[in-house]
């Protein structure tokens, strides 16, 4: 099997993310990526599907509070699971769940 760069952590093996408390100051964390385990690679035909899944998420700048719609269990034909979606807007997944 081919191995190619994790489409996650761009091969750094580590992902930064920021947390956000109430009350405190936003600070930022460097974990180890779930996608790849910390190797920096994947399974080609793996990262394909997670490329496929990443594309299905709303990128967008927008303050969205305003600009959601929710979907029930089974209401969409995409996504059995609830969630809510950027519309009007990209049209795609900002939370599931």
């Amino acid at each position: 099997m081919k191995t190619v760069q994790c489409p996650t952590c761009f091969g750094k093996k580590t992902v930064n993310v920021q947390v956000e408390e109430l009350g405190k100051p936003t600070t930022n964390m460097d974990l180890t990526c779930v996608v790849c385990n910390g190797t920096g690679t994947v399974v080609e035909s793996y990262r394909d599907a997670i490329v496929e899944h990443l594309n299905d998420w709303c990128q967008c700048d927008d303050d969205l509070r305003e600009h959601v719609r929710y979907y029930g269990d089974g209401e969409h034909p995409k996504l059995y699971k609830h969630h809510y979606r950027h519309e009007p807007g990209c049209g795609k997944i900002v939370q599931i769940g």
